[in-house]
């Protein structure tokens, strides 16, 4: 594509949500909520809100969406980039179980070249 035809195209319109999930406590039901808090024009100053929005513990997870328009589809798409709350180590405890199998493994190996198994 050109440098005049990206010009002539209108901006995508990237957009970042901020979401916070609650569980209400008044209601006898235990429904849970979703609301969207605000919306940025940039990642870092989501990121920031969601953050603070966490640490006060009134939310049991928050969660920011990139939303833009996808012109192949004509429809606008939205993208979970980032998820704080209860599942938020899920690929670091991941990837421990994968460092402590290989780890096993390798000294297994260690042991039988060495003991003559």
């Amino acid at each position: 594509m050109t440098t005049t035809a990206m010009q002539a195209q209108p901006d995508i319109g990237l957009e970042y949500a901020v979401y916070t999930f609650k569980s209400s406590e008044q209601n006898q039901v235990n429904a849970r909520i979703w609301e969207r808090k605000a919306t940025h024009g940039e990642l870092l100053a989501a990121i920031n809100q969601a953050d603070e929005l966490f640490k006060t513990g009134r939310y049991l997870k928050v969660e920011i969406k990139q939303k833009y328009f996808d012109r192949k589809k004509k429809r606008n798409t939205d993208v979970t980039l980032r998820v704080w709350g209860a599942h938020r180590f899920k690929g670091i405890k991941r990837e421990a179980v994968v460092i402590a199998v290989s780890a096993l493994c390798g000294l297994a190996v260690f042991v039988m070249a060495y003991t003559g198994f």
